[in-house]
């Protein structure tokens, strides 16, 4: 599966993303033209000239299409994650801190797989025919990046993202 980084360097994340099975890193700064030839696009704290038209998972960027507003809260408290959906499966989020994480409510396409009492920090679910994966806050400002959940849990976003993937799910 061939995978599209934008990133300005997150190399915790890069690296997670190159142990994951079967993928194909490509790394790049910004997307100015359609992304052909790849599976997924994982966008990590920058927003795209163009934004691909791939499944994503989106960190620390907000799509103003997927959200009616979008705010800030200051140091969130992880309150509860759903342990049964298949990307957080083998993850825990016990004792991860981030320093700031975008507010938003959540849109009518997701469901909340993190949260705390005053917003969701990882979203997923599909919007006009693309999955979304969409995490509120940068990992670099928190500790997940040095939990072993956090590379478990891209290999597991991968997945998910994967449209083969999607697309056998939607045959059984």
């Amino acid at each position: 599966m061939k995978v599209l980084l934008l990133t300005r360097g997150n190399r915790f994340l890069e690296k997670a993303l190159r142990a994951a099975p079967n993928v194909e890193l490509s790394v790049a700064p910004d997307l100015s033209a359609p992304a052909k030839g790849f599976d997924v696009a994982v966008i990590d704290d920058v927003f795209p000239t163009v934004w691909p038209s791939i499944n994503v998972l989106a960190i620390h960027t907000p799509n103003t299409n997927w959200f009616d507003s979008v705010g800030q809260v200051e140091t969130p408290a992880i309150v509860d994650w759903k342990q049964n959906h298949p990307l957080l499966r083998f993850t825990s989020f016990d004792n991860v801190q981030i320093a700031a994480s975008l507010a938003v409510k959540t849109p009518t396409w997701a469901i909340v797989l993190v949260e705390t009492s005053r917003t969701p920090l990882i979203l997923a679910g599909e919007f006009r025919g693309q999955r979304i994966v969409w995490i509120g806050f940068d990992t670099l400002q928190s500790t997940w990046p040095l939990r072993i959940s956090f590379p478990i849990f891209m290999a597991n976003a991968v997945e998910w993202l994967n449209p083969a993937a999607a697309n056998s799910a939607q045959l059984t």
